[in-house]
C-alpha cells in the first residue's frame, strides 16, 4: 500500500476514518483496552470547514504547580513557539494533580486559551488535546482550532501552574483504574465522537491496521444494507464479518 515511514500518506488515510472505526481496529486487531479512546474529554471547537477527522503526531507538554518544591528550580518552558508542524498538542498534569472522577483535575485555572491557539494554528499545529481546563472558547471556535479538554475556566494559570517539559510521556488517570500513556509521536485522531490514540510502538503494524479498518467499514456498510431490507442484525453480522477473521489471525 505504502511505505510505513510515509507519515503524510498515513495521516491522509487516517483522516478519512471516524474515531469509532479506529477504536474497533485497535480493539479487535491488537486487543488495546478501550480501543485507544481517551475518556472524559469534551469537544470545545472544531475545524468546521472540514468533514474529516483531525490527525497528527502528539507533541506532549507537562504542567506542574509553580510552588511545588520538586519543580521549584525548573524554568517555565516556552513550548508554544516550538510546536512542530502537523502535530497535535497534548498537554496535561503530573499524576498528583489528576482525579479519576469529574472534574478529572484539581486545578481550576486554564492552561490553554485563544492566543495560544492562534499561535499554534499559525505554526500549522493541527489541534490540541488539553487534559485540563481551557478558556476563550469563543475565540477557539471563531478560528476553527480543533480542541478537546476536560473543562473550561475563566482564569489563566500563569500564577499557579507552569509547563516544564515537552516530549515526555503523559500518564492519564481514569475511573476504571487503567492508566493511559500518551507518548510524544503517538498518532492522535479527533472527531465529533472523541479522541483516540494509536501508539507509535513497533507492536502496531499501521498498514495492517488501515487494511482492517477499510474492510471493517465495508462490512458495516453491507450489514446496514441487510438491516434496511429486514434482515436480523445478528445473522447479518455473523455472515458479513467472516472476512475480518482472516486479518485478525
Amino acid at each position: 500500500m505504502f511505505n510505513q515511514r510515509d507519515d503524510k500518506q498515513i495521516i491522509e488515510i487516517l483522516e478519512t476514518f471516524a474515531t469509532c472505526d479506529i477504536s474497533d481496529g485497535l480493539l479487535n486487531l491488537y486487543k488495546i483496552p478501550n480501543g485507544g479512546f481517551i475518556p472524559n474529554l469534551e469537544l470545545r471547537s472544531s475545524a468546521n470547514y472540514r468533514r474529516r477527522s483531525t490527525v497528527g503526531r502528539a507533541y506532549t507538554v507537562k504542567y506542574v504547580p509553580t510552588d511545588d518544591p520538586t519543580y521549584i528550580d525548573e524554568p517555565t518552558l516556552n513550548y508554544i513557539d516550538n510546536i512542530p508542524e502537523d502535530s497535535i498538542l497534548v498537554s496535561g498534569f503530573t499524576e498528583e494533580l489528576q482525579l479519576p472522577m469529574a472534574p478529572y483535575v484539581k486545578p481550576i485555572t486554564a492552561i490553554f486559551g485563544g492566543l495560544n491557539a492562534q499561535r499554534a494554528q499559525y505554526l500549522k499545529c493541527r489541534g490540541a488535546v488539553v487534559l485540563a481546563r481551557v478558556r476563550d472558547v469563543g475565540e477557539l471556535q471563531e478560528i476553527g482550532f480543533p480542541l478537546y479538554s476536560y473543562g473550561v475556566s475563566t482564569c489563566s494559570s500563569n500564577a499557579s501552574l507552569k509547563p516544564i517539559s515537552v516530549d515526555e510521556t503523559l500518564h492519564i488517570v481514569t475511573s476504571d483504574g487503567l492508566k493511559i500513556y500518551v507518548h510524544s509521536g503517538d498518532l492522535m485522531i479527533m472527531d465529533d465522537n472523541g479522541v483516540v490514540r494509536i501508539p507509535s510502538n513497533s507492536q502496531i503494524d499501521i498498514c495492517k491496521l488501515i487494511e482492517y479498518i477499510q474492510k471493517s467499514i465495508k462490512v458495516d456498510e453491507l450489514i446496514s444494507q441487510d438491516i434496511s431490507v429486514g434482515k436480523p442484525i445478528n445473522s447479518s453480522r455473523a455472515e458479513r464479518r467472516n472476512i475480518l477473521k482472516e486479518i485478525t489471525k
